[in-house]
């Protein structure tokens, strides 16, 4: 005869949290140690940790609308633009080892459409300030951060990094900077990167069931002239046929041919294009939008592990749960009584079927308490 109250064993899921090793020669800054209160001036911080230098001018460091714990602002001022944030190295005289490839994440203040444009720069063994490729005008109404990169490819030691204003009428946030090492020459290039068929990226949305998510998936591009130095950037949008531009653009300097989008709306259909360039800043969109929709896991019920009135199992466990020996099953309800011992049963439901009964020894609980559980379901004499 088959029991309404159930056996529920729990455990525990241990997390460990593991970091990535940088090398040495690659260069990560979050300004998250740096504090400057004023714009108008100077101002020099040198990271107390791994001991980068860095330079400001007419700049503030704090808390206010950073990606996290601090962010470089440069000020919104008269022309002509004057604010930067300068690598300087570890000694003053610049990034040793040569550089490869600089990333930031970048916003505005406040999205009023007011312009700002930024360009890179590079100097070498103090020989003075010279571009890196074409300066970059920045969507004046976007508040979310998008992540840029620039190859700069240079194999020579001492040399200074500048992010400078071209426009400043409203401020511009930098957080999350990352300078790597040299890597190897950009051989000269007039051809894009591109896939099997031209343009044609089979690019893959699919929705993992996680909440707000979506996972893409494209193939490989290829280079004849520079294969190694292959990236790939990823445009979003709500619309179909959206043109790739740096408002939409919400990642990029992928080295993999896969990312995990996340902070998604559930039931929102999402338009995605690919952009592949290499080192030589040739540059190719795909023409094969994808779209997904990300949706929430749908909750386990007491009701779907319960019920059983037609099958028949072997004594003495007769009707057994049709989810007997199911790992990792997750149930939300309210403990409906307690035993001495940890044992307790609780329901989600108040009809047939919707109680479980509980053996856990390690989690104290009351009756009227809202408790979740993730655990395996088994058979014990008779009971689920």
């Amino acid at each position: 005869m088959k029991n309404n109250s159930s056996r529920f064993s729990v455990f525990l899921i241990a997390i460990f949290l593991t970091f990535p090793l940088i090398s040495s020669a690659d260069i990560t800054e979050n300004f998250d140690g740096w504090t400057d209160g004023s714009y108008g001036t100077a101002s020099n911080w040198t990271n107390p940790g791994p001991g980068y230098m860095w330079e400001t001018y007419n700049t503030m460091c704090d808390p206010q609308n950073a990606r996290s714990g601090n962010a470089i602002r440069l000020n919104d001022d008269a022309a002509p633009a004057n604010e930067y944030l300068e690598y300087q190295g570890l000694d003053g005289n610049g990034k040793d080892g040569g550089v490869g490839t600089i990333t930031f994440w970048h916003r505005t203040w406040d999205g009023d459409g007011s312009a700002i444009e930024f360009k890179i720069q590079k100097n070498v063994n103090g020989a003075g300030w010279v571009d890196v490729g074409s300066s970059v005008v920045v969507d004046p109404f976007n508040t979310t951060y998008v992540e840029f990169s620039r190859d700069v490819n240079d194999s020579s030691d001492n040399i200074k990094i500048r992010v400078t204003a071209v426009q400043d009428l409203e401020r511009l946030l930098i957080d999350d900077f990352t300078i790597t090492d040299y890597s190897g020459a950009c051989n000269p290039d007039t051809t894009a990167p591109d896939w099997t068929v031209s343009g044609v990226a089979n690019l893959v949305v699919t929705d993992p069931v996680t909440t707000g998510d979506l996972d893409l998936d494209w193939d490989d591009a290829t280079d004849a002239d520079n294969p190694t130095t292959i990236k790939y950037a990823v445009y979003r949008d709500t619309s179909t046929g959206f043109t790739p531009a740096v408002g939409n653009r919400i990642v990029t300097g992928l080295t993999a041919s896969a990312y995990a989008d996340s902070g998604l709306v559930d039931g929102t259909t999402y338009y995605y294009r690919i952009e592949v360039y290499d080192c030589a800043a040739q540059t190719r969109n795909n023409t094969d939008e994808g779209s997904g929709v990300p949706t929430a896991p749908v909750a386990d019920s007491i009701y779907s592990v319960q019920f059983n009135n037609t099958t028949q199992g072997t004594s003495p466990d007769c009707y057994s749960s049709p989810r007997d020996a199911e790992v990792g099953v997750t149930l939300t309800g309210i403990v409906t009584a307690y035993k001495a011992g940890n044992n307790y049963t609780f329901a989600d439901a108040s009809g047939s079927w919707d109680g479980v009964y509980v053996y856990d020894n390690s989690h104290p609980c009351t009756i009227g308490d809202s408790i979740t559980i993730t655990a395996e379901v088994d058979e014990y004499f008779g009971l689920t």
